[in-house]
C-alpha cells in the first residue's frame, strides 16, 4: 500500500518518522510536490508540474517548479531549478541546473549550469555561469565558462570561452578560443582567433586568425587578419592592420610600414621591419636592377631600407 499525503499535512508531521514506517509498497508521495519509489518508475520529481507529462522516459530527475514539464520520452536527464528544461520533450542525457537553465532546450548531452544558462539551445553545449550561452540556438560544440560568456551566441560553433564576459557579443563566429576576463567581448563573427589575457582583443570584430597573448593585447585591432600579438598591450597602429608580428610590452606597429610588419621591443629599444614587393630608394641611391624586395628596418624610430637581391 502506498502512502499519500497532502503537502500541508506532510509539513505537520515528522518526515523521518514517516519514512521509517513499514509500508507495503515503500512509496512516499507528497501530493503535487514529491514522488519517488516503485510506482514512479525510475524517475524522481519534486515541484509542481515537474515531469508531469513523462510517458516512457526513464531515469529522469526533475527538481523545481515546471522542471522538465514537457518531457515525454527523454531519458537520463537531471534538471534542477524552476522551469529548467521546461519545454524539452525528447531530450536525453542533459544536466541543467539553475533558474530557466535550458528552458527551451530539446537536445542531447548538454550541460548548462547557471541562471538562464543555455536557455534556448537546440544543440549540444557545455556552459557554466550566469546567462552563459543564453541565446545559443544553433551553435554546436561550444564550451563556455563564466558569467555571460557567449551570451548572445546564436549560430557560432566550436568555440571555447573561459572568463566573465568572454565572447559576449559573438553571434556567428567559428573556432574562436578565448580565455580571460572580457577578452574578445566585441567579436560578432570573427573566426579562428586565439586570445589569452584579460581584455585582450576586446574590440576585434570581423578579424580572423589572430593570436593575442597578454593583458590588454590588441586594443586597436578590429578587422585585421593573421596578426600575432604577444605581450601586455602589444598592439597594431590601425584597426585593419594584417599579417603583423608584434612582440613586447606595449610594442606596436608603425603606420609608415603598413601590413606584414615584424616588431620587437626590448629594454634596449625597438626594431621594426617590413617586406615590400616594390623596390624604392631615397634620392641619389643606386638600386640594382635585379632587386625584387627590400627590407625596411626602423630602429628606435629611424627608418633604413636594405636592398635584397633576387638570385
Amino acid at each position: 500500500m502506498a502512502t499519500t499525503l497532502g503537502f500541508t499535512q506532510a509539513r505537520s508531521k515528522n518526515l523521518d518518522s514517516l519514512l521509517a514506517r513499514q509500508v507495503e509498497s515503500t512509496v512516499v508521495r507528497i501530493t503535487g510536490e514529491l514522488e519517488f519509489g516503485p510506482t514512479a518508475g525510475t524517475n524522481v520529481k519534486l515541484g509542481p508540474s515537474a515531469l508531469e507529462n513523462v510517458t516512457t522516459g526513464t531515469n529522469d530527475t526533475a527538481l523545481g517548479f515546471a522542471s522538465s514539464q514537457s518531457l515525454t520520452t527523454g531519458s537520463r536527464n537531471a534538471t534542477v531549478g524552476s522551469e529548467s528544461g521546461q519545454t524539452s520533450a525528447t531530450g536525453a542525457d542533459n544536466v541543467l541546473i539553475g533558474y530557466r537553465a535550458g528552458q527551451s532546450m530539446d537536445t542531447t548531452q548538454a550541460t548548462a549550469v547557471g541562471v538562464r544558462a543555455g536557455r534556448v539551445s537546440s544543440v549540444c553545449l557545455t556552459g557554466v555561469g550566469y546567462e552563459v550561452l543564453r541565446d545559443n540556438a544553433g551553435g554546436t560544440n561550444n564550451v563556455a565558462v563564466g558569467n555571460q560568456a557567449m551570451l548572445v551566441n546564436t549560430n557560432g560553433s566550436e568555440c571555447v570561452a573561459v572568463g566573465d564576459g568572454t565572447l559576449r557579443s559573438q553571434t556567428t563566429g567559428v573556432g574562436n578560443v578565448v580565455v580571460g576576463f572580457q577578452s574578445a567581448d566585441g567579436v560578432t563573427d570573427g573566426d579562428g582567433n586565439t586570445v589569452v589575457g584579460s581584455q585582450a582583443l576586446r574590440f576585434v570584430d570581423g578579424g580572423n586568425d589572430n593570436l593575442a597573448l597578454g593583458s590588454l593585447a590588441g586594443p586597436t585591432l578590429v578587422s585585421g587578419d593573421d596578426n600575432i600579438l604577444i605581450g601586455s598591450q602589444a598592439d597594431v597602429d590601425a584597426a585593419a592592420r594584417s599579417g603583423c608580428v608584434v612582440i613586447g610590452r606595449s610594442a606596436a606597429t608603425a603606420a609608415a610600414l603598413g601590413n606584414d610588419q615584424l616588431v620587437l621591443l626590448t629594454g634596449a629599444g625597438s626594431l621594426r621591419t617590413n617586406f615590400s614587393t616594390s623596390a624604392t630608394a631615397s634620392a641619389g641611391a643606386v638600386v640594382p636592377v635585379n632587386v625584387s624586395l627590400y627590407l625596411e628596418v626602423q630602429v628606435n624610430g629611424v627608418s633604413r631600407k636594405l636592398a635584397l637581391y633576387d638570385p
